[in-house]
């Protein structure tokens, strides 16, 4: 974003100090205490090409008890002054831009800046401002880092007297008492004029003392959002998956990229791996073999990766083209890894491949499966379910349910549901089974609701339920089958507990920032992973 203003008229008057900017920088409420001690100046002098910072920093202390509801604010720079550079033509130049950095994430915790409250999550609408002088301002989270650039330009306080203001009136607020104890470092990274920036790292320091006994991530109806991945290829993250035995993650970015990571034992993610693979493509999906030997992707250009895996790293080991050029749906990998299923539709192709795959993960072809456009595709036990769109216009949209020969690994068709839904075009259904392959749950892109299907005794599938939702990007479900988690277009994630039934009751909900392009669950249930426009975990 570029502002300009006119030179013309009266420098703007410097804006009053907040009501919670108070001294001496201590602050009480009815509920939690903070405090803070000012500690050794820290000093970046102005050269004669950029700008400079004279500031105090605190070392605060927020203490969480138990039952609190309310909790103070710590005031992190003290004595603030700021001056343009020592140039000649210093008199002409303006302050643009201030960076600073929170080496914590979450939307439990805030930093308020200019009265405005500002999560560290990542924003959603490009850029926000705040509340008292406008500053326009965005939010990027990568790791677990999060990122909070200011444009001083877009005010009218932007004169040195006003970003010191600005400056002294940052502070760092917890927002409920699922914030972990530890040190909370607040860094005032950059700040720009029009010709140059001043690297400053002048940090505060807030120690969070919590003596509740924090749940972790996911525990009942708590989901509190604990890492953000925004940043690079991950801005475009499209497909995650957990590896076979838990301890890594990967997942499907922008520019033929995919990434690895560590899990440890908290479930934080470190990136541990980036690999470049030709014409890998954006992904449509991603599938880990059960004996985490193998990763396989799909791609809209209709190539499909297979990538060996060694101690939780990847190896790209082939591509197999589809013969259509393309493909729109999805892939599936059976529970014992012997089977591969892959949408093959195209302008000019309107199949599912069948793959054998063999003890090292190379994969043969067993059988196509016709009639089939845009296939999205589950598997469960010995069945397999295909949902596609209509060979027409008007034609109605079907679900097919295969069952699998364990021999030769082809499939027979059983049963096939037609669905009110008509049409030609794609349709990014999500789909999971349950129960061995009898339940079968369907999320649509396009209407606000969970399908629930039952496959009966007579090889029958049949509509047994249907749950009011937001538009579902992906679904999935917890190892042992008793927790579906959905997570919506809009990046809201909701948790539902599965009856004997089939049936779902919600139990849990939080709003996020994906798309909902897809979610992954930790075997412990722990942690829940949903990429799309970057990668959050919860």
């Amino acid at each position: 974003m570029t502002f300009s203003r006119s030179k013309a008229g009266n420098t703007p008057a410097r804006p009053p100090r907040q009501a919670w900017v108070l001294e001496p920088r201590m602050m009480f409420d009815a509920a939690a205490v903070a405090t803070a001690d000012a500690v050794a100046a820290q000093v970046i002098a102005p050269t004669d090409s950029a700008p400079g910072v004279d500031a105090t920093p605190t070392h605060g202390t927020v203490t969480i008890n138990e039952g609190e509801t309310g909790f103070a604010a710590v005031d992190l720079f003290s004595k603030v002054t700021v001056s343009t550079d020592t140039g000649a033509d210093s008199s002409g130049k303006e302050l643009s831009e201030l960076v600073i950095t929170v080496d914590r994430t979450g939307a439990n915790q805030v930093l308020m800046i200019d009265g405005s409250e500002i999560a560290l999550k990542p924003t959603t609408t490009g850029t926000e401002a705040t509340l008292n002088n406008g500053y326009s301002y965005k939010v990027t989270v990568s790791g677990d880092t999060t990122t909070i650039t200011l444009s001083i330009a877009s005010s009218e306080a932007y004169q040195p007297a006003d970003v010191a203001t600005l400056i002294d009136g940052i502070a760092y607020k917890p927002l409920d008492s699922t914030v972990a104890s530890g040190d909370v470092t607040v860094t005032l990274k950059n700040l720009s004029d029009q010709d140059a920036t001043a690297t400053l790292d002048i940090h505060a320091t807030v120690t969070v003392d919590n003596k509740v006994n924090v749940p972790p991530a996911l525990s009942g109806s708590i989901l509190q959002e604990a890492e953000a991945f925004t940043a690079g290829t991950l801005a475009k993250a499209t497909e995650i998956a957990y590896s076979a035995d838990g301890s890594h993650v990967y997942a499907a970015g922008s520019d033929n990229t995919l990434t690895v990571f560590a899990v440890d034992s908290t479930g934080r993610l470190t990136q541990q791996q980036s690999l470049v693979v030709e014409d890998l493509g954006t992904v449509n999906h991603l599938v880990v073999s059960a004996d985490g030997k193998s990763v396989y992707t799909i791609a809209g250009n209709g190539n499909l990766i297979q990538l060996s895996v060694n101690d939780g790293t990847l190896t790209y080991v082939s591509t197999t083209k589809m013969e259509g050029g393309g493909s729109t749906g999805g892939l599936a990998i059976s529970d014992d890894g012997k089977q591969v299923y892959v949408d093959a539709s195209s302008n000019s192709g309107r199949e599912v491949y069948v793959y054998n795959r063999d003890a090292d993960g190379a994969l043969t072809q067993v059988q196509k499966l016709d009639a089939h456009r845009n296939g999205m595709i589950a598997t469960s036990g010995d069945y397999v379910y295909v949902i596609h769109s209509g060979a027409s216009f008007i034609a109605p949209h079907e679900i097919k349910v295969y069952q699998r020969n364990a021999t030769t690994g082809t499939l027979t068709l059983i049963d096939d549901l037609i669905l009110t839904k008509t049409g030609q075009s794609a349709v990014d259904y999500a789909l999971t089974t349950a129960n061995g392959g009898k339940l079968l749950y369907v999320g649509d892109p396009t209407s606000a609701n969970i399908a629930v299907y039952q496959l009966g005794s007579d090889n029958k599938l049949a509509l047994i339920n249907t749950v009011t939702s937001g538009n579902i990007g992906s679904l999935t479900l917890s190892s042992d089958g008793t927790q579906l988690y959905a997570a919506t277009t809009t990046g809201t994630v909701n948790i539902y507990a599965v009856g004997e039934n089939g049936s779902l009751t919600l139990t849990g909900s939080s709003t996020g920032t994906t798309n909902g392009g897809d979610i992954a669950v930790s075997a412990d249930g722990n942690s829940i992973l949903v990429s799309g426009n970057g990668i959050s975990r919860y």
